[in-house]
């Protein structure tokens, strides 16, 4: 993997970059970036890993979560920066690639991540794994995709969720959990709002 780009970032991209880089070195690895949509979520992602390489500190296992109609998109951007991708696919019983690679961009769908052996094998590498979760807000509701993104990101040693639509509806139940993933103190009903505005954003 390279370890820089010769690309310049928006303002709100380098402060992103930067948070999480601050974050890191006091010992917070879970972070929501809550960026609208085109704004350069995936750039920042990409930053962030090169930073890590750089500084020795790049988990071993990359898994990046994201909706099927995204992946064309997301992969464009990694190979433009020279990194091996990994496409996991979980459907053909028996005959899929189901193999999560080190030192590797491992891309999964969503609704993949129920399916097959993908749970403990995540589960086996939780403790060298930085999970990247994309369009997070797909996973806000109740469903065994929203179980499973919630699991791989609570035992994973590095976690970064990715949204522009982080509130879909007053049934805030979910989201509270996911808030209490990358805060501080303790999030509740009465709270929440506070732990949004202490998310990564373009503000």
């Amino acid at each position: 993997l390279p370890i820089s780009d010769g690309k310049i970032l928006y303002k709100h991209q380098h402060d992103a970059v930067k948070r999480l880089e601050d974050d890191n070195k006091e010992g917070i690895r879970k972070q929501i970036i809550n960026i609208t949509v085109g704004l350069g979520k995936t750039l920042i992602i990409i930053r962030y890993v090169m930073y890590l390489i750089k500084n020795n500190m790049m988990p071993k296992y990359f898994v990046f979560s994201l909706p099927k109609s995204a992946i064309e998109g997301v992969k464009k951007q990694f190979k433009a920066h020279e990194m091996k991708i990994n496409v996991l696919d979980l459907n053909k019983a028996g005959n899929g690639n189901t193999e999560i690679v080190p030192y590797c961009v491992n891309f999964v769908y969503h609704d993949d991540m129920r399916k097959g052996s993908f749970a403990s094998d995540l589960g086996n590498i939780s403790h060298k794994l930085l999970f990247v979760l994309d369009e997070m807000h797909c996973c806000l509701r109740e469903s065994i995709r929203t179980s499973e993104a919630l699991v791989a990101a609570k035992i994973s040693k590095y976690f970064i969720g990715m949204t522009g639509t982080l509130v879909l509806d007053s049934d805030v139940d979910k989201l509270i959990m996911w808030l209490k993933l990358v805060s501080k103190f303790e999030v509740t009903v009465k709270n929440y709002w506070v732990a949004v505005g202490g998310l990564i954003s373009s503000r």
